[in-house]
């Protein structure tokens, strides 16, 4: 779901006028937790997922260090409050990420399986046991939808805030003659 808003974000940023070299000029800070929290992630999920609980703590705490760091962008506390939601059901849930077993027996019925097991990534079948199951991946658009995604109210509201970055970094807002903002 991530990867859709970025780029309806930059589709629709485009369409307003906007440009994707003003993302040179953005002041981050510490862009390298990023790639340490993902770098920490994604290896230890399919090489040594024993190890997932504390790869996902150290890798949200990264995360919200990040944003922690770099609160003065726009949309970061969206970000920052979809990194939590996340994080509260997936540390609730062992380290993994709940999924509804309808969207996943509507979008990957071939990881059924895997899903029950605990085996399929960082995702694991909600079941009756499965806490803060409303924080968990209950939504779903399926085909054809070009990318049939599941995702959580956590994923929105990281979606939200990537959109509204992206928009005030890629629209430069103009002032009119009367004084009010153009977009």
């Amino acid at each position: 779901m991530l990867i859709d808003s970025l780029i309806i974000g930059v589709l629709i940023a485009k369409l307003r006028g906007g440009r994707v070299l003003n993302f040179l000029d953005l002041d981050i800070h510490s862009p390298g937790l990023i790639i340490l929290a993902l770098f920490i992630q994604l290896p230890i999920m399919f090489l040594y997922p024993k190890f997932l609980f504390v790869a996902m703590i150290i890798s949200y705490i990264l995360l919200l260090l990040f944003l922690y760091q770099n609160k003065n962008l726009h949309g970061s506390k969206w970000v920052f409050m979809g990194i939590i939601l996340n994080m509260v059901v997936m540390l609730a849930n062992g380290g993994r990420m709940p999924v509804d077993m309808r969207a996943a027996q509507e979008l990957i019925p071939e990881h059924i399986p895997s899903l029950l097991a605990g085996t399929y990534g960082k995702h694991i079948a909600m079941t009756t046991n499965t806490s803060f199951r409303f924080l968990g991946d209950i939504f779903y658009v399926p085909a054809p939808y070009p990318h049939p995604v599941v995702f959580s109210i956590g994923d929105v509201l990281i979606s939200i805030g990537l959109f509204i970055l992206i928009q005030k970094v890629m629209v430069k807002l103009k002032m009119n003659h009367e004084n009010r903002l153009d977009w």
